[in-house]
């Protein structure tokens, strides 16, 4: 019957400590806890909470406060009552959530993020516009000290680095991001390809290389390819 207790929203301690107030009828908070065997603490905020429940009532005339339970048929109208109204909320609550739920069944939510820092209004613009329309999030910036304060605010998956910005080279921007977020996947884009430009890139960590002008059908491919070997 304890079990069943449960299911009218009484924890399994709450309905332990409920019975014994029955079997010792009106008592103190000391003695439920040595019956108990948890400190009185502990105790008395579960008897806070039965009263607050309403299937325990307390007398504060004397000292110690002592506590009382009511009558066991009218305890379960009373939780039957609580659970009842419960369910009625919830009912009211139900066409919202299957709204946000039906929203979101595209997949919205599970977008990568991506982080588009270059110096070059066009570039920012022509890649963003084709990464959202692949499917990812996307924020920008146009050097390398806003693209640092943009992650320290939000999360990315992929961080696309121009190597040459305006404040710093982005292989010391890759080091910067890679300390906040170790599963950051980098992409180096530039306009100025060099074998040892490439071998910087790579020994600091970033994950591909791609030669400026950028085709943003190639980029989106590399993102994917990226992204695909993490979740494998």
């Amino acid at each position: 019957m304890i079990d069943q207790l449960g299911t009218f929203g009484l924890t399994e301690t709450q309905v332990k400590v409920y019975v014994l107030l029955l079997q010792f009828g009106r008592t103190s908070v000391a003695k439920v806890a040595r019956k108990v065997g948890v400190h009185r603490a502990e105790v008395y905020r579960i008897l806070r909470q039965l009263v607050e429940k309403e299937v325990v009532t307390e007398s504060k005339k004397i000292r110690p406060v002592m506590f009382t339970a009511v009558a066991p048929e009218k305890a379960v109208n009373i939780l039957l009552q609580q659970q009842t109204k419960r369910l009625e909320q919830l009912k009211e609550k139900a066409p919202a959530l299957v709204a946000w739920l039906d929203s979101q069944a595209g997949g919205e939510w599970l977008k990568a993020s991506v982080l588009l820092v270059d110096d070059d209004e066009f570039v920012r613009r022509t890649l963003t516009r084709a990464l959202v329309k692949a499917g990812f999030k996307v924020d920008t910036a146009p050097d390398g000290k806003t693209g640092q304060e943009k992650s320290r605010l939000s999360h990315y998956d992929v961080a696309l680095l121009d190597l040459r910005l305006p404040d710093m080279d982005g292989i010391t921007l890759i080091e910067s991001l890679r300390e906040r977020n170790p599963d950051l996947k980098e992409i180096i884009i530039t306009g100025y390809p060099s074998l040892q430009n490439a071998a910087a890139a790579v020994d600091k960590g970033a994950n591909a290389f791609i030669v400026k002008p950028v085709k943003p059908a190639d980029l989106i491919v590399k993102i994917r390819e990226k992204l695909q070997c993490t979740s494998s």
